[in-house]
């Protein structure tokens, strides 16, 4: 990654954080994200401190919603990115070529080790402790144990082209991730001779909106951000408008994915208005309101280049891929050895670590090796004309 945008690997590093700090609580400590289901909870204490952090931009830090769209919004933006420095299509032409081996690789070794787990039978009997029983997230996960044929058909078939997740829950975001990209990429190349792209581009964005193409919506904003990002560096100097889409982007990112009639009590009350998914379209409007303010913003930029979060966002794909089956296994594990008495803050370190070494490792021996082998792959397809 070119030296003036090195700043996104360390916000995929947060991000990929922030997603298994989400699915961390949710498996452990659901009450922390969730509140209550009680409306008597939030009646008659709407400003304890468990309300206000499930129920405000605080959460924000496990909100794993929100972080998946700003990895899509990150994902148009730096998929466009070394197209619209060259203005050369070969480079769209390539990536169109790449992106199913880019993925399908790393997907096909996450999902061989989950095999591997139900082999050994480390999801079997995996019972603990839980604050909130009626939550469901967590006693079902991992249940769907396939031959080693169906593994590899799902895998390099249904994940990428269908975004099956029931072998592992994650992976629904492969087909966003698969198929946006695709058709950005073919987007690109259409209005690539065009003038007034900006047209075109309000144009699909609107499109999609109307659709409820919510995520692929996101590689188009993205794209989108980066095509224009001179412009919006020029346009957005000042401050005070600069802290007030701060301050506007954080309220809407803290809009929980959990919607029942408790949610009027609270500071989202007019979210209970709209149907249960209207959060998707407000951490829409936040991912976008961030990355304006990241691209037209310096301080930010010396933030994500500390070193820890560069590596990180190195291995943050191989994070997202592995995070929930090794967190569901080892955190159970500890909590079932101490019979649930185990600090939680000192479980998600655990896990967290084991996390990152065996994804370092996966980084290493797969998901960089998917991306030299679907380099070397195109470059002896497509040839320069």
């Amino acid at each position: 990654m070119k030296t003036k945008y090195l700043y996104f690997e360390g916000i995929r590093g947060v991000l990929a954080i922030i997603v298994i700090i989400h699915h961390f609580v949710l498996l452990f400590f659901p009450k922390l994200f969730i509140c209550s289901y009680n409306i008597a909870d939030y009646r008659n204490h709407p400003y304890s401190l468990d309300m206000l952090v499930a129920n405000s931009p605080l959460s924000i830090f496990m909100n794993g919603s929100w972080a998946v769209c700003m990895f899509f919004t990150l994902s148009g933006f730096v998929l466009s990115q070394k197209y619209l420095t060259t203005n050369n299509t070969l480079v769209l032409k390539e990536s169109i070529g790449k992106r199913y081996f880019r993925l399908a690789i790393p997907i096909l070794g996450a999902c061989l080790l989950v095999f591997l787990l139900h082999l050994l039978g480390a999801f079997k009997n995996l019972n603990y402790p839980r604050n909130i029983e009626e939550f469901s997230f967590g006693k079902n996960l991992f249940v769907n144990n396939l031959s080693i044929i169906e593994t590899l058909k799902m895998a390099l078939f249904n994940v990428p082209v269908n975004g099956d997740n029931t072998y592992l829950p994650i992976l629904w975001t492969m087909e966003v991730e698969f198929l946006g990209a695709l058709l950005l990429f073919v987007f690109l190349l259409a209005i690539h001779e065009l003038k007034n792209k900006w047209v075109f581009y309000l144009i699909i964005l609107s499109v999609l909106f109307a659709m409820n193409k919510n995520y692929i919506l996101l590689f188009f904003a993205g794209s989108f951000i980066a095509q224009y990002e001179e412009l919006i560096k020029d346009k957005l100097k000042n401050n005070f408008i600069k802290i007030f889409l701060l301050l506007l982007a954080l309220y809407f990112s803290g809009i929980p994915n959990i919607q029942n009639e408790a949610k009027q009590y609270t500071i989202y009350s007019f979210t209970t208005w709209f149907s249960s998914y209207i959060y998707i379209k407000f951490h829409i409007i936040s991912c976008m309101l961030f990355f304006v303010l990241i691209v037209s913003t310096q301080w930010p930029k010396k933030i994500f280049v500390f070193k820890p979060l560069l590596f990180f966002g190195k291995i943050s794909f191989a994070m997202y891929l592995l995070h929930l089956p090794i967190l569901f296994v080892v955190g159970t594990y500890f909590l079932n050895a101490s019979n649930g008495h185990i600090n939680l803050l000192f479980l998600f370190v655990i896990c967290f670590c084991i996390t990152a070494v065996i994804s370092f490792l996966f980084y290493y021996f797969i998901d960089a090796k998917a991306v030299l082998f679907a380099n070397k792959l195109v470059k002896k397809i497509i040839k320069p004309i």
